[in-house]
């Protein structure tokens, strides 16, 4: 029985991620591409926060949380030695507690150049409307003047991309933003200057 379970849970998580890759091809090449059809991209709190990222954030504060109880139950034989044991779960403790608030931290970081963000874009016009809580941008070809990207030195790292129009005005989005890399394939001719950094973190 137990085999049974542990196989259609990895069936179906396979199966899952096969359905969002056909998905995510079916509305990204093609007739069906952001640049043939219109299309509106935006991100809620609660997918932004129970995705891949959030659930390992959440993963490893339970892993963190065990080893409390664990110190204080377990139970070491006279031929072990019971402080390198105790050093070696509190050690482990720090890390995975360390991990979920760093992983707590750069979610935050992330959310606060996501949060009521609206992509939307014009095939039409071969625009792409850009709205922020405070302001509206409509970018058409011609207008942007370059991207600087700020990335950490891992592809799964967080970045920022920081839009400068020709205006003078400018406006930051999370890497994450779902709609992101549509802006750059709408205007792929705007120069993009890439910044890495261990830590990636704005204010």
């Amino acid at each position: 029985m137990d085999i049974v379970v542990i196989f259609v849970l990895i069936f179906g998580f396979f199966a899952w991620g096969i359905w969002r890759l056909l998905k995510y091809s079916r509305d990204t090449f093609g007739e069906n591409s952001p640049l043939k059809v219109s299309r509106v991209y935006v991100i809620s709190e609660l997918r932004y926060f129970t995705g891949f990222e959030g659930i390992i954030t959440f993963v490893f504060f339970l892993m963190a949380m065990a080893f409390p109880f664990m110190i204080f139950r377990i139970t070491v034989s006279s031929n072990d030695s019971p402080m390198l044991t105790y050093i070696m779960m509190f050690l482990g403790l720090i890390v995975f507690l360390g991990g979920a608030v760093l992983n707590l931290i750069l979610l935050l970081n992330n959310w606060k150049y996501m949060k009521g963000v609206v992509i939307t874009t014009y095939p039409d016009e071969h625009a792409v409307e850009v709205k922020l809580p405070d302001r509206t941008f409509m970018l058409y070809s011609g207008d942007l003047e370059r991207v600087d990207t700020l990335s950490g030195e891992s592809r799964a790292s967080n970045w920022y991309h920081t839009y400068h129009l020709k205006n003078g005005e400018q406006f930051i989005l999370s890497g994450r933003m779902p709609g992101c890399d549509v802006i750059g394939e709408y205007f792929p001719e705007v120069e993009t200057t890439w910044t890495r950094k261990r830590f990636v973190f704005l204010p």
